[in-house]
């Protein structure tokens, strides 16, 4: 089962981290086990296969709310130049609650996150993504009723696409009408140590997404004013660059789930034709370059 794609829109993955549950999941692939084929020549006209140590798949989680603090810190805690190794399981239910199948993960490090893209037309559900890297992984499918009673969790509350909100210093945002999806990541490399099989995981500086929006052209002059000034003017050093903070909400609720702290931001491109006669409402994309962002998820997340 490790490998394969898993969802189900009732939730019925659930996840563990130090033996204490931590929230459903929507859906999770990957945590298989491999190993590298390396083919050595073995004379002048023979070569000779084998394999080096175990390798294990990153792992791809997909939630919502209602996830454990404990979940939430994890991701902070590992976004915005930080890391945490964490050990845990992740349980599939059968319909009535009783697990099925357990993989367990072993000192695992976060190297990406997705936040939802955001669009204020749209009714679609929102998701965040993660992937994480274990040192190894272990399948179980059997004996597995000896600890049920720890599955009791509660399911996401809804949450969708079009409940957000952008502020950036000095940019009036209220019109923005759609934002990407934001990207965090950082290079997970392996260095095989000799005579054990588990790989020992290290990891590179954080790459941050382009933070890229729309909005009409009769709402973005502070946007089209940037734009003169910060590249066509080119004013662009460190202290003009601005910083930002996009909100998650609740269906209507003033309380955010999430947060991303957007710092240093620089726009470096608009797209779209601004219109001549400004009662004409013509798209406009502005991208903008982050370079840091932090997450944290708000106590409306969680209860």
């Amino acid at each position: 089962m490790p490998g394969n794609r898993l969802q189900n829109a009732l939730q019925h993955f659930l996840i563990e981290l130090d033996g204490q549950p931590a929230g459903r999941l929507f859906a999770m692939s990957g945590g298989g086990v491999q190993a590298d084929v390396i083919t050595m020549a073995a004379g002048p006209i023979s070569v000779h296969k084998h394999i080096r140590a175990l390798k294990y798949e990153d792992m791809t989680l997909t939630f919502g709310t209602s996830m454990a603090q404990a979940f939430y810190n994890w991701i902070s805690d590992s976004i915005g130049g930080g890391s945490k190794r964490k050990s845990g399981a992740i349980v599939l239910l059968s319909s009535s609650g009783k697990p099925d199948w357990r993989l367990e993960f072993n000192n695992a490090l976060i190297h990406s996150l997705e936040m939802p893209a955001c669009d204020a037309g749209s009714k679609d559900p929102a998701h965040i993504t993660i992937m994480i890297s274990p040192e190894s992984t272990r399948s179980i499918s059997t004996d597995l009723k000896h600890n049920t009673g720890v599955y009791a969790s509660g399911l996401a509350k809804g949450w969708y696409i079009h409940d957000f909100k952008l502020s950036i210093d000095g940019l009036d945002c209220t019109h923005v009408k759609s934002i990407e999806a934001l990207r965090v990541g950082k290079k997970i490399t392996f260095d095989a140590v000799a005579n054990i099989r588990d790989e020992v995981l290290d990891e590179g500086p954080e790459e941050y997404s382009d933070l890229v929006v729309t909005l009409n052209s009769n709402h973005a002059s502070g946007f089209l004013k940037w734009f003169e000034e910060f590249v066509e003017k080119g004013r662009n050093s460190p202290t003009d660059e601005k910083n930002g903070v996009l909100h998650f909400f609740a269906p209507n609720a003033s309380k955010a789930y999430f947060k991303m702290e957007l710092l240093g931001l620089g726009l470096y491109k608009m797209e779209g034709a601004k219109s001549v006669n400004p009662n004409i409402a013509m798209p406009l994309t502005f991208r903008l370059y982050c370079n840091e962002m932090k997450f944290s998820a708000g106590p409306a997340a969680m209860t």
